[in-house]
């Protein structure tokens, strides 16, 4: 995807990096976000390399980690991203992530779920501190359109569908956002 920048006019890669629009001056920041560690992602990230009938009684994995060779190093990416978006985000940049920032992200029947270990990596403190206008994500099946409480930042996801399921019901083909002008909250 990197090489893509040289190749296509306006594509930005981002990738623990930012771009300012150079007629605007909107700063935008990327990164993948990938999903913090805890002991539910350890016990499916260890147990995809047990074999099925091996496996301790009750244990969980998913046929998406049988690829995964070392885990550490997700969770290396994964903080280096979140330490980079500590020290860079301010006011008024616009964040476009991977993974889920807000728990507000989460289907509602999904509310609760231990499986959402994997989706989202909760920056609600940062959004709080930092105040972004606007954080767009994906690594979700279900458009989200909110404001973040008790800030202005808004969130918002539109994946078109999942594969080999089709498109989802709830994407919008003429969504668009326009990103506001600066604030001084």
């Amino acid at each position: 995807l990197e090489r893509l920048t040289d190749e296509i006019d306006n594509y930005h890669y981002l990738n623990a990096s930012s771009y300012i629009h150079p007629q605007t001056g909107q700063r935008f920041l990327g990164c993948t976000l990938w999903y913090a560690p805890s002991p539910h992602t350890m016990d499916c990230l260890n147990n995809a390399f047990i074999p099925p009938r091996m496996r301790p009684k009750g244990s969980t994995t998913w046929s998406d980690f049988l690829h995964i060779q070392d885990s550490s190093r997700i969770h290396s990416v994964g903080k280096s991203h979140v330490d980079w978006l500590h020290l860079r985000l301010e006011p008024n940049d616009v964040v476009l992530t991977h993974m889920l920032p807000h728990p507000d992200s989460i289907a509602p029947q999904w509310k609760g779920n231990e499986n959402n270990d994997f989706f989202l990596h909760d920056q609600t403190d940062l959004i709080r501190v930092a105040r972004p206008k606007l954080w767009c994500h994906g690594h979700t099946h279900n458009s989200c359109d909110y404001i973040v409480p008790t800030t202005n930042t808004r969130v918002v996801c539109n994946p078109r569908d999942y594969h080999p399921i089709g498109p989802q019901d709830e994407f919008d083909y003429n969504f668009t956002v326009t990103i506001p002008e600066d604030t001084d909250d």
